[in-house]
C-alpha cells in the first residue's frame, strides 16, 4: 500500500546489546511489513563506537578486560552484522557525512532506544535529525533515559521543535517533552519488539545454528550491576531442580552457572524461549520475555533511578510489579502469582494497533503531499 514511500532509520543498531540490535530490526521489519520501503541508516555514533570498541584503552583495567574479551566480543559483533545485513544501508555513515542521506528517503525516523539520552551519545545531534534538509521528521518510541532539568539538555531537546510528529517510549519521557520541551503533542508508544508477535519472534528462534539444551534450565540474563538475580536463579534452579544459563558480556564468568556470552540473536530469542523461567536485569530481556509468555522476574538498578522509568512504563502497561525482585521480598517461587497471559497478549495487540495506527497516518500524511517521488 506504501511501497511508494522509503523510510530511513536512525537508531542504536550497531551497540553489541541484543536489546538494541532486536528494536531496530523489528521496527524495520515491520515497516516493510505494512508496505514501507524501510532501512537501518548505518550511523556510525563517535561516543557509541568508543563504548563498544575491541579495545578499550582508558585504564588498565579496561585494557585487560577488552584483551580478555576480544574472542566472544568480535563473535558477537560478526554476529549482530550478519542479522542486520538486509535491513540496514551498505554504507556506513558518520556525523561528517551523514548529509549524504538527504534526498534518499521521504521520512526520517529516530528510535526506538535511548536515542535522547545525551549522556550516552555525548550529545549527538544527529538523533534529533539535525541532519535534514528535506524530508518528514518522526521519533519513533524514543528514550530519553534520564530525569533532569539541567539547562544543556534542555537547549539539546529544542531541535524537537523541527519535528513533524514525536512519539516517546516512556511516560517520564512523554511528561519532559511536553512539559519542559512545551511540545504537546506527543504519544506514549510501545518499544519496537512489541510491533512482532509471539509467532514472529518465536520463527526467527527457530532459525538458531546452536539449539538449547534439551535439559530444564532457567535463563538468567544481565544488563550491568545486580545484587539479587543470581542468588534468585540460583534459588530457582534448586527449586526445579534444574540449571542455569547465564547470558552475559562479562569476562568473570557466574558461578553456578553455564556461561554463554557469544550467542547469536537467534540463539538469545531460543534461549528465552524455551526457559522455564527467565531472571533479567535487563529492559529488553523483560520486554521479550513479556512478548514470549515466560514466567520473568527482573530487577531494577539500585545506583541509577533514571534507567528505571522504562521498566515502570512496562509495570503500569501490564500490570506486572509483583515480579519485581526487591530486597525485603524475595520469596519462593510457588508464592508469586502467575503471569495472566491472556490478558497481558490482548494489552499487546492494543499497544500493537496503536503504534501501527501512529505510522499509517505519517504514511497516509506523506502520500497526499508532494513527496510521491523523490
Amino acid at each position: 500500500m506504501y511501497n511508494k514511500l522509503r523510510v530511513g532509520i536512525i537508531t542504536f543498531h550497531s551497540a553489541l546489546n541484543y536489546g538494541a540490535v532486536l528494536q531496530g530490526y523489528a521496527l524495520c521489519r515491520a515497516l516493510r511489513e505494512m508496505g514501507a520501503e524501510a532501512e537501518i541508516i548505518d550511523y556510525r555514533c563517535k561516543a557509541i563506537q568508543e563504548e563498544y570498541c575491541l579495545i578499550n584503552t582508558r585504564s588498565v583495567r579496561s585494557l585487560l578486560k577488552s584483551i580478555l574479551s576480544l574472542g566472544f566480543v568480535m563473535t558477537r559483533k560478526r554476529m549482530f552484522g550478519r542479522f542486520l545485513k538486509n535491513y540496514k544501508t551498505d554504507l556506513c555513515f558518520n556525523k561528517e557525512n551523514i548529509s549524504q542521506v538527504n534526498g534518499k528517503y521521504h521520512i526520517f525516523s529516530v528510535g526506538s532506544d535511548q536515542v535522547w539520552n545525551p549522556l550516552i551519545t555525548k550529545y549527538d545531534s544527529v538523533y534529533l535529525l539535525d541532519f535534514v534538509k528535506s524530508g518528514y521528521k518522526v521519533a519513533y518510541a524514543a528514550s530519553l533515559g534520564f530525569l533532569s532539568t539541567n539547562r544543556d539538555f534542555d537547549d539539546y531537546f529544542q531541535y524537537l521543535h523541527n519535528f513533524d510528529r514525536i512519539s516517546v517510549r516512556e511516560e517520564d519521557g512523554e511528561k519532559y517533552v511536553k512539559d519542559m520541551c512545551m511540545i504537546k503533542d506527543v504519544k506514549r508508544i510501545i518499544d519496537p519488539t512489541f510491533l512482532l508477535n509471539r509467532e514472529s519472534w518465536f520463527r526467527i528462534s527457530e532459525k538458531a545454528v546452536k539449539r538449547t539444551p534439551k535439559c530444564i534450565y532457567i535463563l538468567l540474563y544481565m544488563q550491568g550491576r545486580q545484587e539479587y538475580s543470581v542468588d534468585f536463579a540460583k534459588r530457582l534452579a534448586k527449586e526445579a531442580d534444574c540449571k542455569i544459563i547465564a547470558i552475559h558480556g562479562y569476562v568473570q564468568k557466574v558461578k553456578g552457572c553455564i556461561n554463554i556470552r557469544n550467542a547469536s540473536p537467534e540463539e538469545f530469542l531460543n534461549l528465552i524461549y524455551y526457559a522455564k523461567h527467565v531472571v533479567t536485569t535487563s529492559y529488553h530481556g523483560l520486554a521479550l520475555s513479556i512478548i514470549l509468555n515466560k514466567s520473568v522476574f527482573y530487577e531494577l538498578s539500585k545506583t541509577n533511578e533514571s534507567i528505571n522509568q522504562r521498566f515502570y512504563t512496562l509495570e503500569h502497561i501490564f500490570d506486572i510489579g509483583e515480579r519485581r525482585l526487591m530486597d525485603s521480598e524475595i520469596r519462593n517461587v510457588n508464592e508469586y502469582e502467575p503471569i495472566n497471559y491472556k490478558r497481558i497478549n490482548q494489552i499487546i495487540e492494543e499497544e500493537q494497533f496503536k503504534a501501527k495506527s501512529f505510522w499509517i497516518d505519517i504514511f497516509k500524511e506523506n502520500q497526499m503531499g508532494e513527496m510521491d517521488e523523490l
